[in-house]
């Protein structure tokens, strides 16, 4: 049992567990199965070694547990999978070393960052009086310990990072924001001349994602959360609109004889924001997820039993059977049907349930492109030629 743990063999496990092998035995470093299979990296019979009746926080002979063996290696997946099964985060070892300085040791950036948001002590002290800070001072790791914790939301103490507003109001207002800021850009270039209009129209642009990034969503760099933002849906939100309001009040008055193309780019509008509006507003195509653990349990000895358990077949995110032609989405988090990718544009996936709605939109967004600026094109030819 310990040599195909020690060796990552799921399916040698299985069979073992089956024919009543024991996990909990112990070699003479005090090594379980659980802790040899921690050190192979190998993310599935790891999964499958939780499900079965073993302590997630038993100790070795030097009261290392799972979690600081995963930490150390840098192995995010498995100190993911571990905490998600109630790994204990301030534990010490003999040295009195929690998860949190092993991973500081490694220098991984998302273990240590996984064990921040779960709850790790960023102020414990080892039998030398070091915190996890000074180790990665220490150790040349400050980098990775400061953009781990940048992208947990907290400033170089620890401290959480607020926010001016709350996160529905923050979605609310970035969604609205470009629609305001375009109408800045277009009376700046409006008003001034091109050559100081030009610059002065991008600054505000820059101006705008800055305040998105910095103030908005407090983060110092574009991230992931942006995307989770609708940031990118009200750009395309607030080109539409602008682009209707020119067309109504300065197109149609101008190239009232082109009333074929006039029609077209209505109905190419009509349908694009329709099927925009879908797009964003239906499931993709979510994964459903086992309801409760007995029936997780299940489903892993189901597929180890038919030696499917992999990640083609299951994913360790969502904790869930995959569907074929599904995939996880590290923006949404969550697995998605006939997956096709995440469009921060239409802010969700394209998946099984809106890949028509989405093409659709894509269509008659470029037909709707088509046909403004030939509209466009043949006023300015009217304005610069006029019929007398």
């Amino acid at each position: 049992m310990q040599w195909a743990a020690r060796n990552g063999y799921l399916y040698v496990i299985q069979l073992l567990v089956a024919h009543g092998a024991d996990p909990t035995i112990t070699d003479s470093q005090g090594y379980n199965s659980l802790h040899l299979v921690t050190h192979s990296s190998s993310i599935m019979p790891l999964l499958y070694l939780l499900h079965q009746p073993i302590n997630v926080d038993s100790r070795d002979s030097q009261g290392h547990t799972s979690l600081m063996w995963a930490a150390y290696q840098g192995d995010a997946l498995s100190v993911d999978l571990l905490l998600r099964h109630g790994a204990n985060t301030n534990l010490k070892d003999d040295a009195g070393l929690t998860p949190l300085h092993w991973a500081v040791v490694r220098g991984n950036r998302v273990a240590i960052r996984r064990l921040i948001e779960k709850g790790a002590d960023l102020t414990a002290k080892d039998g030398e009086g070091r915190t996890p800070r000074d180790m990665a001072v220490e150790l040349k790791s400050l980098g990775a310990w400061k953009r781990a914790l940048e992208e947990g939301g907290m400033d170089e103490n620890g401290v959480k990072r607020g926010k001016p507003l709350s996160d529905r109001n923050t979605k609310i207002t970035i969604f609205i924001l470009p629609t305001i800021v375009f109408y800045l850009m277009f009376m700046t270039l409006t008003l001034l001349p091109w050559y100081t209009g030009i610059l002065l129209a991008v600054a505000e642009f820059f101006g705008m994602h800055h305040i998105v990034t910095r103030v908005l969503l407090n983060k110092s760099t574009y991230t992931d959360s942006v995307s989770q933002t609708p940031y990118f849906a009200g750009i395309i939100s607030g080109s539409i609109l602008w682009v209707l309001y020119c067309w109504f009040t300065r197109l149609v008055q101008q190239t009232q004889f082109h009333s074929l193309a006039h029609l077209m780019f209505a109905l190419s509008v009509g349908l694009c924001s329709y099927n925009f509006f879908r797009s964003i507003t239906l499931d993709p195509g979510t994964c459903p997820k086992p309801a409760s653990d007995e029936e997780l349990k299940s489903v892993i000895e189901d597929l180890a039993s038919e030696g499917r358990l992999n990640g083609q077949t299951f994913c360790i995110q969502c904790m869930a059977r995959k569907p074929l032609r599904s995939k996880h989405c590290r923006v949404c988090d969550k697995c998605i049907a006939r997956s096709d990718h995440h469009c921060p544009w239409v802010w969700n996936c394209v998946g099984s349930n809106n890949h028509r709605q989405f093409l659709l939109f894509v269509s008659t967004l470029v037909i709707g492109i088509g046909l403004f600026d030939y509209l466009t094109y043949a006023c300015t030819c009217r304005c610069s030629f006029p019929i007398s």
